[in-house]
């Protein structure tokens, strides 16, 4: 498609919902008997992965408009499972295949593959699964095996690794352990304790008994802190930006990107701050044009903020300075080489990058001109590209984007109604 620049962003908008929360709800409540319900759901393609695995093990999934009823059942011998494209879906799931009493299997499509699971692999293995890979790949193969209680410590921070070892840790005999020296969000534990798990937080260890007894739980996710990104940067970059996000999450360990923001002296206000029933925190934010500074990022501040590097990138090209970021190696291991695709398509747009191993370092403020681009198939990739397409000198012509359909169906719906 074709993008135009635009002098104006400005309205109040909902994002799609947080399909974060999504995947850790449908994936729970698949081990609950009675019915749970939840509500705003998101339609991205991930989020249907994830339905289409859960009902092919025979959980009972019903969606009707906004809401979704999920009812556990004795899960059932199956075809190989399908993530798509989403690696939670895959990551999430494994940690229930490990404890299921016949031989399943969960594979995805080329870009899924080429993503590594071993960082599942080993945990799982620990607690006493037993798990054949592609060389540490999918399709992932699980035996038979009767789990038993462990104590895992964090390689990497991974929110993802620390799920599916939560998951897997509800079928295992005794008390495990998890400890995360750097936090990572916590969207499952909210869950678990919402219905019943035994589950308890120590410090930076969070203690989970297995064969807890648990209930069914009725909630409303928030709108997506990582959706929301997009339309906040776009508001900032605006010469005349001024946008209201309703309802979004701000969970602590999901809210780098806003702190980020703030300390590039980017105009932030969240108001309107309470919680939902699995205790989430959720605000409305307004973003306004701002004049930006260069900041620089470190590991430390990337988990919190490791979905919306890809549109902080874009707002570097503006900042005045030089923005770095390290720390960040991760990016390379996602729906593509993040560090690589970004810095690719801003060059190509007149930026001044260089790039790293684990990050970049972008010099600002410069002029953005009009180029044709490469998605790399990665959605967060060409909604940056469409966000930096707005304030171009001339039109971009960006190549894939059907992949936002990935997370993000309604993306150009959203931004053409901030434009009109």
């Amino acid at each position: 498609m074709i993008f135009y620049p635009t002098s104006k962003i400005q309205g109040e908008i909902d994002v799609t919902a947080d399909k974060s929360i999504y995947h850790r709800a449908v994936i729970l409540g698949s081990l609950i008997e009675s019915t749970s319900e939840i509500y705003n759901i998101p339609n991205g393609q991930d989020c249907l992965s994830t339905d289409e695995c859960m009902k092919k093990l025979g959980t009972k999934i019903i969606r009707e408009g906004n809401k979704c009823f999920v009812k556990g059942n004795n899960f059932y011998e199956c075809s190989t499972l399908n993530a798509g494209n989403s690696g939670t879906t895959m990551r999430l799931l494994s940690g229930i295949l490990s404890s299921l009493p016949f031989i399943s299997s969960i594979t995805g499509d080329e870009s899924l593959k080429k993503r590594p699971m071993e960082r599942i692999i080993q945990p799982l293995t620990q607690l006493g699964a037993k798990i054949t890979s592609s060389n540490g790949k999918a399709p992932l193969t699980f035996y038979p095996s009767k789990l038993h209680a462990t104590s895992y410590r964090q390689i990497k921070a991974s929110a993802q690794v620390k799920s599916c070892f939560l998951l897997a840790s509800l079928n295992a005999e005794g008390t495990s352990s998890y400890i995360e020296p750097i936090p990572t969000r916590d969207h499952l534990e909210k869950l678990l304790l919402l219905s019943g798990a035994k589950l308890n937080k120590i410090g930076d260890k969070i203690e989970i008994t297995g064969n807890a007894k648990l209930n069914s739980f009725k909630i409303t996710i928030p709108a997506d802190i990582s959706s929301a990104s997009f339309f906040i940067a776009s508001a900032l970059l605006s010469k005349n930006g001024n946008v209201t996000i309703k309802n979004v999450g701000i969970n602590e360990h999901r809210i780098g990107f806003l702190n980020a923001v703030k300390k590039m002296n980017g105009f932030i206000e969240i108001q309107d701050i309470r919680s939902n029933e699995a205790g989430e925190p959720i605000g409305n934010i307004i973003a306004k044009t701002s004049n930006l500074k260069a900041i620089e990022i470190e590991a430390k501040d990337v988990p919190s903020m490791i979905d919306e590097i890809p549109i902080l990138a874009v707002l570097a090209t503006q900042a005045e300075g030089k923005t770095k970021i390290t720390g960040a190696g991760e990016l390379r291991k996602k729906e593509s080489d993040r560090i690589f695709s970004m810095c690719s398509e801003l060059k190509k747009m007149g930026a001044n990058i260089k790039e790293f191993e684990d990050g970049f370092e972008i010099d600002g403020k410069t002029r953005l001109k009009g180029a044709e681009l490469e998605s790399h198939g990665d959605h967060r990739v060409a909604m940056s590209l469409i966000i930096a397409s707005t304030i171009a000198d001339s039109p971009c012509k960006i190549k894939e984007i059907d992949c936002i359909n990935i997370s993000y169906p309604n993306f150009i719906e959203t931004l053409e109604k901030l434009t009109k």
